[in-house]
């Protein structure tokens, strides 16, 4: 079967659940059975918090990728996608800016594009760090093959089916600017002997693993002044019952705060911009309460979000602030 016939040939034909496709592909899916509180998710292949992602790093560094069918072309024998997920990520990230420049209908329409692209300029972050993490570490992935039945647009990223590609990719290369090359097939070998991935490459990679049950993710932080899971953000050399003074006293707890973190996996949960690496060797983000406590806001991961300073900046500080805290708010709620 030459190329074209075997591009002919991964088109799905059946839907299976993300879940199913991980479970196949052999990557840890115990994170799954598991809701943001702790609490066992009794519908677990559906966790809303998990399957909406395009991109799975488990924690024995397993990667999986979901990549369209449409992408996919050929070149010589080889099956490849050719992309930049950094110029995806800015085009979504402009879907709906000239919402202003509508009344009524139109202008719910463009905020509800607004919202959509702020999702996926998140999710297209992620895809890049992992892209590039693989390319640095020589690490081949899985791919779930999605298909749908009309060309991408700014209304939907429905798949319409999916399903595991049987044989592994790899990253050809990837630029500076983020341009990518996937090739399907596993990276050759030189005389069949595998390349040694670098332990600070693997770390790199942990920084996208899943949640762990809440208890677990608290065991043992009360009385430290870090969070020992490789991120910090603005508060962490804070006593766990600090209180923060501005006309009034508010108590954040530090549980909440590293909850938080944990579910940001070390990567902003806005523009998916991968926290930057302290001198202790840990991820910074900051975390920030979407309502404010002044505005009778919850202290609770419900009401909070991890973000890199900038965005950080802007949720204080910028024009376009009001529509930020309606974007965090959809985006956590549909976490939860």
């Amino acid at each position: 079967m030459d190329a074209h016939e075997s591009l002919k040939a991964l088109r799905p034909k059946v839907s299976q659940r993300v879940y199913d496709v991980l479970v196949a592909a052999g990557l840890d899916v115990d994170p799954w059975h598991w809701k943001s509180n702790g609490q066992p998710e009794p519908d677990f292949a559906r966790n809303q918090l998990y399957r909406s992602r395009w991109v799975f790093v488990d924690a024995a560094g397993e990667v999986l990728m979901s990549l369209w069918y449409d992408k996919m072309k050929v070149e010589g024998d080889e099956i490849i996608i050719r992309g930049n997920a950094r110029e995806d990520q800015m085009m979504y990230r402009r879907m709906g800016e000239d919402h202003r420049k509508y009344q009524g209908e139109a202008k719910k329409q463009e905020m509800s594009k607004m919202r959509r692209g702020v999702q996926w300029a998140s999710k297209a972050g992620l895809l890049d760090n992992a892209i590039r993490n693989c390319e640095s570490a020589r690490l081949d992935f899985s791919v779930a093959i999605v298909d749908r039945a009309q060309p991408h647009d700014d209304e939907s990223e429905n798949a319409n089916a999916r399903e595991l590609d049987t044989v592994k990719w790899h990253v050809r290369s990837y630029t500076y600017e983020g341009d990518y090359v996937l090739v399907r097939g596993p990276r050759k070998t030189v005389d069949g002997v595998d390349v040694t991935v670098p332990q600070q490459v693997c770390e790199a990679l942990d920084a996208n693993i899943p949640i762990v049950p809440y208890e677990k993710a608290l065991k043992s932080t009360s009385d430290l002044g870090t969070y020992e899971i490789g991120i910090e953000d603005q508060f962490v050399e804070e006593a766990p019952t600090a209180f923060f003074e501005t006309s009034r006293v508010y108590p954040r707890d530090q549980a909440h705060r590293r909850a938080v973190l944990k579910r940001s996996a070390g990567f902003c949960e806005f523009c998916g911009a991968e926290g930057f690496l302290k001198s202790n060797g840990n991820l910074y983000l900051e975390t920030h309460h979407i309502v404010p406590l002044s505005e009778e806001g919850l202290d609770n991961p419900r009401n909070m979000i991890a973000l890199c300073p900038n965005d950080h900046r802007q949720a204080h500080y910028a024009a376009r602030s009001e529509y930020l805290r309606e974007a965090f708010l959809e985006y956590v709620t549909k976490m939860y």
